[in-house]
């Protein structure tokens, strides 16, 4: 906490850490996840709770087992965001299956 300096403000990283980082003056958040999942990362950021902080390590957690821009890509194109699904290398595609494994999850989960 000696980095929460007078007129220094401090972003949260990492989901995991939103809420025990907004209630120690933390004044925001900068999450990868929040550009798939928008929704839920501001609700914690509204209200900080462990409740909210689980459901992102879930999120997060599912959307790992896959190419993670290539995953974020396709959740934005659920989405209705007009994007490219490809990616440039290094990176690379979800492959068959994992279109069709992401895309069932996805299902639940984005309506």
């Amino acid at each position: 906490e000696t980095y929460l300096l007078d007129g220094f403000d401090v972003f949260v990283g990492p989901e995991a850490l939103i809420h025990r980082g907004l209630e120690a003056g933390a004044v925001g958040a900068v999450s990868a996840l929040a550009s798939a999942f928008p929704e839920d990362v501001a609700a914690v950021v509204r209200s900080p709770t462990e409740e909210g902080a689980q459901r992102l390590a879930e999120l997060r957690a599912a959307v790992e087992r896959y190419p993670r821009v290539a995953a974020f890509k396709r959740v934005a194109a659920r989405r209705g965001v007009p994007i490219r699904a490809d990616v440039r290398a290094p990176l690379r595609d979800l492959d068959g299956g994992e279109v069709e494994a992401f895309d069932a999850w996805l299902a639940d989960v984005v309506r």
